[in-house]
């Protein structure tokens, strides 16, 4: 990297910090609210506890991990209240991950892939819009990325007091998002294969600083939560009801993907219509029992049609690597009808950017050969784990992004140098991951680009194919005063009406 270059990075990390919070500010002037409307309630969910655990001592919603409405709570507290505190620190601890992905780039590679990798990251649209909201996968991130750096600096130092800290980082990082704990495994493995050229003595003391670090942070944090959610918070009850969930026989149920049955799952429990027999697991009672309950029903129901629960798995691992993202929910959502042109652009243009991310991340992958490598293939394949036995949504997906961009900017350094080569073999292997990478954004992009209109015609239409008639009427009525129907939509609508009407008379 030349002077020149470098002289520049302070200037692009204030570009970065205005983009972060400029469209915060922007909302809270033109409309005095913080909270941007993602069609969603995971934020409000946060908000809400928060403000409970400030208001009653109690948070109402138990059911996540402690960590995120305590960070909201201390900053509504700070904020006398006011929800653009909480928020504008999210969006600040955003930014932060950024410079710390660019110490972690610098630190394997270059300034050169450390500025590039930094740019992606701090430009990407997903991350923007999830750090001005209250979701806590913004959070999440920084821990992760705060832990694999200081992983890093322990494998080229081999100073304890570096993996003890990183293990601090990875328990704040599982008190934030649900499941990240077991991961714990995959950091223990990466440190026997560095340090397993030494012997296995070795790797013991090490081994035994990350769990102990982990899993005693794990403990303060829920020993601190406790007053308010009542008990011992070690796992987050929705990555249970997340994995009963995606064990259902009828919908591969997931509002993230973008597709017409993501969200309709929540519309049939939401009327209450019974689900034929044996096709769903999840329920109240079952929710209630203790884990290892849990954990037999959920084995004895996949097994009973294990072919039907792999395909639906594999299905919901084609959504993770597909451009499915909240902001192009936003998008369509916003201004599919009042800026069509906008909205199409931007949305194929989100797309693009992150497919070039996911091809230059692959190719960054094969080309390196540095120390965080092996943790990052461990990281993905648990990911597959997580995302192929729960629901498996796009919000799970986003702690990998980062590190995508990590190894995406590493190559376009190369790219920029001339010195990118493959061999032969090499090559025709890439060719074909980055090529699946593509048939499969543009497969599922059909789904993902759909019109707010389209959208709700489709569920009508799913609902009654699937057996459930009173779910179609539900949404017949509460869609009914949407005007930006076609005319070829209405008379879907119209025709869908008479086939519930009929069926009533029968």
């Amino acid at each position: 990297m030349t002077v020149q270059s470098s002289k520049y990075t302070p200037y692009v990390f204030l570009s970065i910090l205005l983009v972060r919070i400029i469209p915060l500010i922007g909302l809270y002037l033109f409309r005095g609210d913080a909270v941007f409307n993602t069609a969603e309630t995971d934020p409000l969910l946060y908000l809400g506890g928060a403000q409970s655990i400030l208001s009653s001592g109690i948070n109402i919603f138990p059911f996540f991990p402690p960590l995120n409405f305590l960070f909201i709570a201390g900053f509504l507290y700070l904020g006398g209240g006011n929800a653009f505190v909480p928020v504008l620190a999210t969006a600040c601890i955003g930014w932060i991950s950024v410079v710390v992905l660019y110490c972690l780039a610098r630190e394997l590679f270059d300034e050169r892939a450390a500025l590039i990798a930094a740019v992606l990251a701090g430009l990407y649209p997903n991350f923007i819009f999830f750090g001005v909201n209250l979701y806590p996968e913004t959070l999440a991130i920084f821990f992760i990325l705060c832990s694999f750096f200081l992983l890093v600096k322990y494998f080229k130092t081999s100073h304890l007091i570096y993996v003890v800290c990183a293990g601090i980082m990875w328990g704040l990082a599982s008190q934030t998002r649900g499941g990240l704990h077991f991961f714990s495994c995959g950091i223990v493995a990466a440190i026997v294969l560095h340090g397993r050229s030494k012997g296995w003595i070795h790797c013991f003391k090490p081994v035994c600083a990350v769990l102990v670090s982990i899993y005693c942070v794990m403990f303060a944090i829920s020993f601190f939560a406790k007053p308010f959610y009542g008990e011992m918070s070690l796992n987050s009850q929705s990555g249970v009801g997340s994995a009963l969930h995606g064990a259902n026989r009828l919908i591969n149920c997931n509002p993230d993907y973008g597709q017409v049955r993501g969200s309709l799952f929540y519309r049939i429990n939401e009327v209450g219509e019974s689900w034929p027999d044996r096709t769903q697991l999840y329920s109240d009672e079952l929710m209630r029992q203790d884990s290892y309950s849990i954990i037999k029903e959920f084995v004895l129901f996949a097994m009973e049609e294990p072919a039907a629960y792999l395909k639906s798995g594999f299905e919901r691992m084609s959504f993770l690597w597909s451009p499915n993202q909240l902001i192009i929910k936003f998008i369509q959502l916003n201004f599919h009808y009042r800026a069509p042109f906008f909205a199409v652009a931007a949305c194929l243009a989100i797309s693009m950017f992150f497919v070039l991310i996911l091809c230059g991340g692959v190719l960054g992958l094969w080309c390196a050969r540095d120390t965080f490598r092996t943790v990052f293939l461990l990281f993905i394949v648990f990911y597959c784990f997580l995302i192929f036995f729960t629901v498996g949504n796009a919000k799970l997906r986003l702690p990998l992004m980062p590190f995508m961009m990590l190894y995406a900017g590493y190559v376009f350094s190369l790219l920029s140098r001339g010195t990118l080569t493959f061999a032969k073999s090499s090559a025709a292997c890439i060719c074909l991951v980055c090529g699946l990478i593509i048939l499969n954004s543009v497969y599922r992009y059909n789904e993902i680009a759909l019109s707010p209109g389209e959208c709700n015609v489709r569920q009508v239409e799913t609902s009654l194919k699937l057996g459930f008639p009173e779910t179609a009427s539900f949404l017949l009525e509460k869609n009914m005063v949407f005007q930006h129907y076609t005319e070829q939509q209405r008379m879907r609508l119209n025709t869908l009406r008479q086939k519930l009407q009929a069926r009533e008379q029968q």
